[in-house]
């Protein structure tokens, strides 16, 4: 199951006019079928089934979604994104009911932080794709109380993910081997998978687009690397030897610095740039590296500074002075392919030299057991 999350494509719309497109295209029943030059060839079902809960009873769609609107304009100013729209989508082969799509939308928002016994939120069924699929239209500002839901505390994407664990395994559809998490019926917990990528082997798309045309790896690639070899090497150690002195020492012999500022752990390959520790990856986020170590942060001593900074400049240096060519694996297929033929090509050179060496050597010891014997040959 995919989850994604549909965002509002004009700021400028007024929260009425963008809740009456949103429901509005979720209710209706058709949609156009178009061929491959883009001319509509037909009309295909569409939205099978739709519901909304939590507004005035008996209202046509248009004056629910104008009280969709009039709640979310209510909310306070500094909220940003009241309105949220997300999609689940099944595998192809795969096919809901309208009960599977209610129930799926409402564990999906229980899961999130939403009461979906007093908040505002619409659920349609799709099936005009390939992929059937449900639309989830829902308000943060909660018409009750008039409270903004925080979606999973802030984390909704792995909150969301959490919840689609759970509801693949209670409604008994395929689960994706490449999902984040597994539904564990026993302890009733979605853990995280083990084969799940982490995200010490992922980079942003600008950095991957920049690998992609040079053949040689990102800034943002050679930090991770490194802070995932400090997180290894601090792993290795026992627990009553973790301390942040030991850790500073171990970040810094990999060329990094772990700095804590106003919003939380940073880590630095230049000493200028500054890169969350929660992007390069979970693991070295603040919380859980004070956590993983078993105490706070602490910065290093002004007698370890100096040290310390000698450590990074020569690893750095070593860093800089590396051409940094990305693994094949991981390389376009124009640069594999130049790559393939380089290393070839430094591979035959390789194999000549060492047979060369070889003959050399052979040579060499043909005339030494040559001298030797017309030397001591007692009939010269």
């Amino acid at each position: 199951m995919i989850l994604r999350l549909i965002k509002k494509s004009n700021s400028g719309q007024s929260e009425r006019s963008y809740a009456r497109a949103v429901m509005e295209y979720i209710a209706t029943p058709e949609a156009a079928l178009m061929d491959e030059s883009g001319h509509k060839k037909g009309i295909v079902e569409k939205c099978t089934h739709y519901a909304v809960y939590g507004c005035t009873p008996g209202l046509s769609l248009r004056y629910q979604a104008k009280e969709f609107g009039m709640i979310a304009e209510m909310a306070d100013c500094r909220a940003q994104h009241v309105l949220r729209h997300y999609v689940l989508s099944w595998p192809s082969g795969e096919h809901p009911t309208p009960g599977h799509a209610e129930e799926a939308a409402k564990l999906f928002l229980d899961g999130l932080g939403y009461n979906t016994e007093s908040a505002m939120w619409m659920v349609g069924l799709h099936v005009n794709t390939e992929h059937h699929h449900v639309h989830i239209f829902a308000n943060r500002q909660n018409p009750e109380t008039g409270a903004i839901v925080k979606e999973g505390n802030g984390w909704w994407v792995k909150e969301g993910h959490r919840v689609i664990s759970k509801i693949e395994y209670e409604q008994g559809w395929k689960t994706d081997p490449k999902s984040m998490y597994k539904w564990n019926p026993n302890t009733q917990v979605a853990e995280k998978r083990r084969n799940a990528k982490s995200k010490f082997k992922v980079v942003s798309a600008a950095p991957r687009g920049m690998e992609l045309r040079t053949g040689k790896m990102s800034e943002e690639r050679i930090i991770k690397i490194s802070v995932e070899r400090a997180f290894k090497e601090i792993s290795s150690l026992p627990e009553s030897q973790r301390s942040w002195a030991l850790a500073h020492r171990i970040f810094a012999s990999c060329g990094v610095e772990y700095i804590k500022n106003d919003k939380g752990g940073v880590i630095s390959l230049d000493g200028v740039k500054h890169y969350p520790a929660g992007k390069i990856a979970d693991e070295v986020n603040l919380p859980n590296i004070e956590q993983f170590i078993g105490s706070t942060f602490r910065k290093p001593r002004k007698r370890e500074k100096a040290e310390l900074e000698q450590i990074r400049a020569e690893r750095r240096k070593s860093l800089n002075a590396q051409a940094h060519p990305l693994p094949p694996s991981l390389m376009s297929a124009k640069h594999k392919s130049a790559y393939l033929t380089e290393y070839s090509l430094a591979r035959e050179k390789w194999r000549l030299q060492e047979q060369r060496l070889k003959h050399l050597e052979l040579t060499a010891r043909m005339q030494r057991n040559q001298n030797h014997s017309i030397r001591f040959n007692p009939y010269n």
